[in-house]
């Protein structure tokens, strides 16, 4: 197995003037690796930045009454962190400091509050107006119910009469003849709620 291709052995080959090309396929990535490791790294002397582990952390006061535990917000340019506080805590941004900022961003937070607001009240009249056609459309519903159920009860009492024998023919009659007005007083009530019954 041919050697790993590490920064001195690269450098060796290099000044020997080794074509990389002329290598085989493995180690020509191992170079090619090397290489852009070395040239990608920080230039002699630059001191290393403060690892992420040992940043300083928060500790602003939480909703829960704890100490927040995220890192501080960090300028990388400078290595150093912006504020004691985190990103979510007022680390990255500090808010307007001048009166006109404050004025800006108070008329803007108006504007975003009143839109808000405008857009709370639509929802709730959008919903009070579909409950509104809800109530109006069971209400029809249970009418329409009750409508068709009273002119079932009028026809069947209209049938078990018209069936029933009774020995005075004018006196069935003349009930035959009531009874019949009340079915379609009944079927008017319906086609009144929009349910036709002899549908």
């Amino acid at each position: 197995m041919p050697p790993k291709i590490g920064p001195k052995r690269l450098m060796t080959l290099l000044e020997q003037g080794t074509d990389l090309y002329a290598l085989p396929v493995q180690q020509q990535v191992q170079a090619f690796i090397t290489m852009a490791r070395l040239m990608t790294q920080a230039p002699a002397g630059t001191p290393r930045r403060l690892p992420r582990r040992l940043r300083p952390r928060c500790m602003a006061r939480r909703r829960d009454g704890r100490r927040c535990q995220a890192k501080v917000a960090w300028d990388t340019e400078h290595d150093r962190p912006r504020n004691t506080k985190c990103r979510i805590h007022g680390g990255v941004s500090r808010g307007p400091t001048t009166p006109e900022g404050r004025r800006r961003i108070g008329e803007s937070n108006r504007q975003r509050a009143q839109a808000r607001r405008q857009a709370q009240a639509q929802a709730a009249e959008h919903a009070s107006a579909q409950a509104a056609a809800l109530a109006q459309a069971q209400a029809q519903a249970a009418a329409r119910a009750e409508a068709l159920a009273a002119y079932q009860a009028a026809m069947a009492k209209y049938e078990e009469l018209r069936q029933h024998p009774m020995p005075d023919s004018r006196f069935k009659a003349a009930l035959m003849q009531v009874q019949k007005r009340e079915v379609e007083r009944r079927r008017q009530a319906c086609l009144d709620c929009g349910a036709d019954p002899r549908a």
